[in-house]
């Protein structure tokens, strides 16, 4: 079925029957919008609600309070000038999608000459559904909220007085969210499927990953644009330990209510690179702003800026440590902890040409589980990694005040807990050595038995690499351990 419905478009369609839900981006929003439009709570209402619309009387906020109060998802988007409706699903049996030029107003409804287009063509559907996404998914969306209504009304000005008012304007951006990620176990619906297959249409060079919200997924506040920052957790953990690093960040760009069992799947999309960030530096920054990670919902705007710019600088000190690594390796050569031969730099993947084997060993074309190895010895085969390759981040320690300073500390029992946090096992321990006259000559550090003595002057890579060392003894010596019961 195509129809065209002319002239006197609103009037032509109070005879239609919308099957839900609807879904609607019309530019303008007159004060007869709630009576024009089929939208209830869970629809959604796309419009154009800059300052200029506002402030122009093409966009009415008392209209839009009415929407918000009945329950409606309103996304402001700047130069929205399209007028559409998509209702419906295909698991339903019934999809209609208008497409016209019709505002939501008095003047279009009684004075000008308009057309539209009214299909029950599926695919017509689907393409109008994945342009709404686009819309409201896009950089300068605003999801309007009763803060974002209130400043609109001191905007608002009826076009017989258009003069614009001068409001500030608050700050809005996507919601981010500290999340568990847990597999989604439960088969998709055919309707999930289907988003899934139309947002991977869209957005073809990125991750497409499904997170099942539960009954109340719109009631707890996320919407598409939001962000999602996960962690893993193992089975009896309630946090991630703090060392555990993150996913990457993903971006929420369709909800789908699942007809199976009334639940509420976020359609999330991840760029195709992206630097993870631990748990532990993540709390830190919520805890530093006084919000408590554990208190569910998405995190104040100050915090969530913060922890942006925290993987953000992840990512520059990713692309830096690239860069210096082969350099580093050629004018200061490391020495292996095992044997003192020379470290070589681990290449993961297939190189586009020969590698120099003086610099270079091959680590395969897949990265292993877990911590990933950076530095082999040439010698004893020994791998391990190599925290900071930029010298100027090498700070030296020379004394327990400096160790303090430099590692942010108030004593060897809280700088304990750190590390305790930062690698995923048992709690270390940190001792002071003192020579015959008292004075501390370094720390012995300590896990699962084994010590290591640093003594002063040492750097704080130093300091990190220890334990990476220790670390990987505990691991090695538990699994022969493991073994050795297995074995019994």
């Amino acid at each position: 079925m195509i129809d065209l419905v002319s002239e006197k478009v609103w009037e032509s369609l109070r005879t239609v029957t919308w099957p839900g839900p609807v879904r609607a981006a019309i530019a303008y929003v007159g004060r007869e919008a709630p009576e024009l439009l089929p939208l209830g709570a869970g629809d959604t209402l796309v419009f154009d609600g800059s300052d200029e619309s506002l402030a122009g009387g093409t966009t009415n906020p008392a209209a839009l309070q009415v929407l918000f109060d009945r329950g409606v998802i309103l996304v402001s988007v700047a130069r929205l000038h399209a007028k559409v409706i998509v209702a419906g699903s295909e698991e339903a049996g019934e999809r209609k999608t208008l497409v016209g030029s019709a505002n939501a107003s008095e003047r279009s409804r009684t004075s000008l000459r308009e057309a539209a287009l009214l299909t029950d063509d599926v695919e017509v559907a689907a393409q109008a559904d994945l342009q709404i996404d686009r819309w409201s998914g896009a950089r300068g969306s605003e999801w309007v909220n009763q803060e974002w209504i209130d400043r609109a009304r001191g905007i608002y000005r009826p076009q017989a007085a258009r003069k614009p008012r001068a409001v500030p304007r608050a700050p809005t951006s996507a919601g981010l969210w500290v999340v568990p990620w847990i597999e989604d176990e439960t088969p998709p619906s055919p309707q999930v499927e289907a988003v899934l297959g139309l947002v991977a249409q869209e957005f073809v060079e990125h991750s497409i990953e499904r997170y099942r919200l539960g009954e109340d997924g719109y009631k707890d506040g996320v919407r598409v644009g939001d962000e999602f920052l996960p962690f893993t957790l193992a089975d009896d953990q309630e946090v991630p330990t703090g060392n555990r690093r993150s996913w990457p960040v993903t971006t929420v760009v369709r909800l789908v209510r699942d007809s199976t069992d009334g639940s509420t799947v976020a359609i999330c999309v991840t760029p195709p690179s992206q630097a993870s960030v631990t748990y532990a530096a993540v709390r830190r920054v919520a805890e530093g702003q006084g919000h408590d990670l554990r208190t569910e919902g998405p995190l104040p705007a100050s915090t969530a800026a913060s922890i942006r710019a925290l993987w953000s600088s992840e990512e520059e000190s990713s692309d830096a440590e690239g860069e210096a690594s082969e350099s580093g390796l050629r004018s200061r050569p490391l020495d292996c902890p095992r044997c003192g031969a020379e470290l070589r730099l681990i290449f993961w993947g297939m190189p586009p040409g020969p590698v120099d084997p003086d610099v270079y060993v091959m680590g395969g074309c897949a990265l292993p589980a877990g911590p990933v190895a950076t530095h082999s010895c040439s010698a004893c085969r020994w791998e391990g990694r190599r925290r900071d390759w930029n010298p100027d981040h090498v700070r030296g320690i020379a004394s327990l005040d400096d160790l303090f300073a430099v590692l942010e500390a108030a004593d060897l029992e809280s700088l304990a807990d750190r590390v305790t946090d930062d690698l995923d096992h048992d709690p270390v321990g940190l001792d002071v050595h003192e020579d015959s006259d008292g004075s501390a000559i370094g720390v012995e550090a300590i896990l699962g038995g084994n010590g290591v003595l640093l003594e002063f002057p040492f750097s704080n890579v130093d300091f990190w690499d220890t334990w990476d060392g220790l670390h990987d003894s505990w691991e090695l010596r538990t699994d022969e351990h493991e073994r050795e019961l297995d074995e019994a």
